[in-house]
């Protein structure tokens, strides 16, 4: 049998912070046709927030399992016509 240490609901961790950022241009090309470039940045502030805790009591318990991930910049564009 299984006993919670701790009530449901009751123990929370601190708020997650992520920002993310995207900037975008469009080009006209000829009489129809545009070009959207976009520069997107991901966990611009390169925050390490904790996502997920080890919740079941032993040596690993409140460990952290995961932490959000790095910062990412990304390149993309579209084309239309």
């Amino acid at each position: 049998a299984t006993a919670p240490l701790i009530s449901p609901q009751t123990a929370f961790d601190r708020r997650r912070t992520q920002i993310d950022l995207r900037l975008t241009k469009i080009f006209k090309v000829g009489s129809n046709a545009r070009v959207q470039a976009n520069f997107d940045a991901y966990n611009v502030l390169n925050a390490n927030s904790v996502i997920g805790l080890v919740s079941s009591y032993g040596s690993r318990w409140q460990q952290p399992t995961q932490v959000l991930e790095g910062r990412l910049l990304q390149f993309s564009g579209q084309l239309t016509f």
